[in-house]
Formats: C-alpha cells, structure tokens, sequence
C-alpha cells in the first residue's frame, strides 16, 4: 500500500506538467461513475466471502458476487447509452461522449476487484495483493506519463490511458489464480448459490445504501463542481484532494483500526476507554496540527512549485480544505466508539448530516457563483458536522470538553510559534518561496524530533503505521490517483 501512495505521490508532478488542469477534471468526472457504482456492482456480497466457515459457501458467495456484476454491467451498457449523453453535457464534459462504453467497462473493472480481493483475503494470499496495487499504480503512472510524453493530453486521453492501467490490477490477482489451481473456488452448485443468497440478504438490503451513500458524498464535489462550474475547476479540486488525503489514508486508517481494536477489547472487559481516547485525541492534534498549518500558510506556493505555476489554484483549494481534512483525521478514529458502544444509529445520522450539509453547502457556493467560496462553506460545513461528532465520542469515552479544547488551542499556540520563521519570511521580509520552504522543513523536523523524541505513545504509533502498511485493504480503483 505504502509503494501505491509513493507512485502516485512521485508521479504527480509529471503527470501535472504533461495535463492540464481541464483533462484531469475531465478524467476526475470519468473516475466518480465508477466510484459511486462501482462498490455496489456486486450487492455488496463481496463483503460476506470472509464470512463463512465453510470454503464451499465462500466459493458460493463469490460467484453470487460475478453473477451481479455480470447483471449489473450489462444494465449500466443500456442505461448509459439512454442517459449519459444527456448528464455529460449538462457536466460539461461532451467530450466524454464518443466513449460512452468505458463508463460499464470502469465500473466492471472496479467490482471485479473486489470479490477477487476478498477471496484472496480469505485465503491469506496477502503478497499478491499488496502486488496488484503496485501493477494497478504503476500502470495508471506509465501509461498516463507514455500517452502525455507522445501528445494524448485532452481529458479523454487520459481517462482512456488510465483505464487502460486498471486493467493490471485484477490481471495480476486473476493469473495468480490461473497459476494455482488450488486458490480457484470450488464445489459451486447453484443450489448452494442461491442458499447463499438468502443466507446474506442483509448485505445487499443495507449495505449497498451505506456504500452509495459514502460514495456519493465524497464525489459529490467533482459532480457539483463540474456542473456549477467547468472540468478545469474540477480538475484543480481532484489534485488537491488526491495529494493530501495520502496521510489520511496512511495514518488515519491506521488508527482506526488500531484504535478499535483496543476500545473494542476494553469495552468488552469492561474497562474504561478515557485514557485510550485521550491519548490518541492529543496524539492526532500534536503531530498532525503542524503539517496541515504549513498547507493553510503554503499551500499555493508549494503546488505551484511542486506541480507548475497552472496548478496555483489547487493550493488555494488546499489551503481552504486543509482545516476539514485534519478534523477528519482526528475524528474518524474516534468515531469508531458508535460500534464499540452499538451505537451504530448515532454513526448512521452523523453520515446522513454530513452528506447534507456538504451538498447543501456546494450548492448555495455554486449558486454564488465562486469556487473558492463553495469550497470554503462545504469545507466549513463539514467542520461543524466533525466537530459536534468529535464531542460526542469524547463525551461517550468520558472526556472532559473543556480538556480536548484546551489540548486544541495548545497545539496550534505551539505549532505557531514553530510556524513563527516562515511566516516572518513569507509576510514581512517578502522572501522568495525557496527561502519560506527551507525555514518551513527546518523548524518542522525540529518540532518532530522533539517530540518524538520524547514521547512513548509516537514510537508506538509509528511502529503500528509500519505493521498497517503492509496489511491488505479494501482498495477500489481510483483512476485520478
């Protein structure tokens, strides 16, 4: 997993030079079809693979699972030859047309992955997996980085040639299958298909909603920005997102199932989960608070430099977007205590609020008129949202408010004061970025050093960062990566 973000971290500035801005919101619009759909091709019966005890209902289930991808597919075919050319024009993205057939072929590529993933995830065959996402990865680098060096640069070309790289993804995992026999499922009967089925009806009666729903919500900045505005806003959006949301995934993930894993076993005892919480509560704020800081205050500058001077603007949607991703990498982890105290309803109507209110917001900016404007109330309102969520996993685990916010205000009174350099450079001595840049890495490592130095719980952290690394999760294929 850790290879895949480097790829795509590395391969970012070339590919940014290579495409402008207008082709990757166009590819961006291509990617959130298949996003959305997708995850629920299959009716989520790729969740339950890993489920039974017996291998044979397991092979079962995934072949339930290609059976509706199969049914799935086709009726995608025959609903965007109706549709799509009337969506794509209204997204500004008529170009799309002509290639109205990739958006089923995305989609089929994106749920034939997952079955594949969990079945091989139930075998333990955790090697190939972490394979495929460096074949997926560096195929959507090579070819979008060949096509752009020898002139495909319009947004069709690059959907096209990164579609072209998903295909590596379950090519690997299907030949290791081919290759040995023995992990290819077995004993299906379509009896023990449709036993199945019923057996699991809960996956595609309440999962796929839950799935749509989380999909949805978070390509609904693309949809809506394309509609308000045009690929090129789009496009700006899509590289902020995807480069900055690598430490969510990295560290953000990882806490997550670290951290319910131990609440989950205190509960259980009946244990209290105060320390555990406030502990990762100030571990988040005191490393994470920093870097994020550093993408408010540097934010264009430093994608201007890193992607070139026509992707400015993507800095300034960091800069604006900054405050709401470092809340969710501070909440998400604790908002894993809904499950661990069977709250599962309190998760469900925070889900439900957010989506909400972040469409809401992207709609009243797009209505203004102004990106930057949308981008800052849907950033703002998903703050509110986090926030009030936030509270009240501190309050189930029992942690006193005022603490947390005195915790907050510490951290950003602490990181200002390391930010102090940079920012006299950058406001009063007028210093070119190079300059801001340098004093920025310097007093950053100083700040890291420091702490870490002192701090069991960092070192605990970093070593449970190194064990997620390697651990096989469930990947989609994102084509803007």
């Amino acid at each position: 997993m850790f290879l895949s973000f480097l790829l795509s971290f590395f391969s970012a500035p070339i590919t940014s030079r290579l495409f402008p801005p207008q082709a990757f919101g166009l590819a961006a619009l291509f990617a959130s079809f298949g996003t959305i759909v997708g995850p629920i091709a299959a009716l989520r019966y790729d969740k339950a693979i890993l489920l039974p005890k017996e291998g044979r209902d397991a092979s079962q289930l995934f072949v339930l699972s290609l059976f509706w991808i199969a049914i799935v597919s086709v009726l995608l075919f025959f609903g965007v030859y109706h549709w799509g050319p009337a969506i794509l024009q209204r997204l500004q993205a008529s170009s799309l047309i002509r290639v109205l057939w990739w958006f089923p072929l995305s989609v089929t590529l994106f749920a034939l992955a997952l079955p594949i993933q969990a079945w091989l995830t139930r075998r333990e065959n955790y090697r190939v997996l972490a394979e495929q996402r460096v074949w997926k990865q560096g195929g959507l680098s090579a070819f979008a980085i060949g096509g752009g060096a020898i002139g495909f640069q319009s947004g069709m070309h690059l959907a096209g040639l990164r579609l072209l790289g998903l295909i590596l993804g379950p090519l690997r995992m299907i030949l290791f299958m081919l290759r040995h026999r023995g992990t290819l499922p077995n004993g299906v009967y379509l009896r023990g298909v449709v036993q199945q089925m019923k057996r699991y009806w809960k996956f595609p009666a309440f999962s796929v909603s839950d799935s749509l729903l989380e999909a949805a919500g978070r390509e609904a900045p693309v949809i809506l920005l394309a509609y308000f505005f045009n690929p090129a806003i789009v496009g700006f959006y899509t590289r902020a997102a995807v480069l900055v949301r690598i430490p969510f995934l990295v560290l953000g993930l990882a806490l997550e199932q670290v951290f319910f894993q131990q609440a989950s076993a205190r509960h259980a005892n009946g244990q209290s989960i105060r320390e555990l919480t406030e502990r990762l509560y100030r571990s988040v704020i005191r490393y994470m608070f920093l870097p994020f800081a550093l993408l408010c205050l540097l934010g264009p500058d430093l994608f201007q430099f890193f992607l070139g001077a026509p992707w400015r603007e993507a800095g300034v949607f960091v800069s604006l977007l900054a405050p709401f991703i470092l809340l969710r990498l501070v909440v998400v982890p604790l908002g894993t205590l809904y499950n661990v105290l069977e709250r599962q309803g309190v998760g469900l109507t925070f889900t439900l609020t957010l989506f909400v209110v972040q469409i809401a917001a992207l709609i009243a900016g797009g209505k203004i008129g102004n990106s930057r404007t949308a981008l800052l109330v849907y950033s703002l309102g998903g703050i509110v949202v986090l926030a009030l969520l936030g509270a009240w996993s501190l309050r189930a685990a029992e942690v006193p408010l005022l603490r947390s916010i005195w915790l907050l205000l510490k951290s950003a009174v602490v990181s200002g004061l390391f930010l102090l350099p940079a920012l006299v450079m950058q406001l009063m001595l007028k210093l070119s970025f190079g300059w801001v840049a340098l004093a920025a890495a310097v007093t950053v490592a100083v700040y890291y050093t420091l702490h870490i130095a002192s701090d069991p719980d960092a070192r605990n952290l970093i070593e449970s960062i190194r064990s997620q690394l390697g651990t096989n999760r469930d990947g989609g294929f994102d084509i803007r990566e």
